[in-house]
């Protein structure tokens, strides 16, 4: 029995692990607390090569020499909202563009019930102010800035929350990626399938084995008992205590 114990607890902990490194796999591929944050777009509105001084791009008095869009999408997952409370000292997530932000050309949010949070241009940056984000709430924002096409960086105060910046992939791209999380999950689940179809082999065995030595016991105790029946044992209680046992 010791040698069983120690088979079913060293598989056990072999199932155990297996089931809990599927999980952590898993939740590192989809995390529970995430404010995502892509760059989709960020294009000048002239050619690169020009080099006509005379061609400038004008919104009301300001003359932008280096103009260009910039589209970025914000989208929060997790079960529960983020909200006001959660911005550390009441601090806006910023966003710095590397380049003077002059308008907000639209923004748009979804789903149509969320709340839309408040967007503040501060040279640089764009600010969002301390708001609700909703669970799966995601916001489209439109900038027209003047400067060279610079590294875009997020800062977030959200204390329970990860800020984690996206590249965009390609459909194909995803795709590939929900495929290999998807084999990974597979795999951890038929590794505890197969660890637990193993232990309970050895249990069955176990058991096997126990029920042979019962059997062979009992067998013994039969011989004995006819040994003294034939030999016409006087002790009447030895024999018959010994006869009881063959019959159970």
């Amino acid at each position: 029995m010791d040698t069983f114990w120690t088979i079913f607890i060293s598989a056990l902990t072999t199932l155990i692990g297996a089931a809990f490194g599927g999980w952590a796999t898993y939740r590192t591929a989809n995390p529970k607390r995430e404010f995502r944050f892509t760059v989709v777009k960020n294009n000048s509105l002239l050619n690169t090569n020009n080099e006509d001084p005379e061609l400038t791009v004008r919104r009301g008095n300001d003359d932008l020499r280096k103009p260009r869009i910039i589209d970025l999408h914000f989208e929060y997952r997790g079960k529960k909202p983020i909200t006001a409370e959660s911005f550390h000292t009441g601090a806006p997530i910023t966003v710095n563009l590397g380049a003077q932000v002059k308008h907000v050309i639209s923004s748009t949010v979804g789903p149509t019930t969320a709340m839309a949070p408040e967007l503040v241009i501060n040279g640089e940056e764009l600010e969002i102010r301390p708001s609700l984000w909703a669970s799966g709430q995601q916001v489209e924002v439109s900038l027209l800035v003047d400067g060279d096409a610079g590294e875009i960086q997020i800062s977030s105060p959200l204390t329970d929350a990860a800020a984690r910046p996206i590249v965009p992939e390609s459909e194909a791209a995803l795709r590939a990626k929900d495929k290999k999380n998807t084999r990974l999950l597979v795999g951890a689940l038929f590794t505890a399938m197969t660890v637990g179809m193993f232990v309970a082999l050895v249990v069955r065995q176990e058991l096997m084995a126990e029920r042979a030595e019962h059997k062979e016991t009992r067998l013994d105790f039969v011989e004995a008992c006819q040994i003294l029946n034939k030999e016409n044992v006087q002790n009447q209680n030895a024999r018959d205590r010994l006869c009881g046992i063959a019959i159970r």
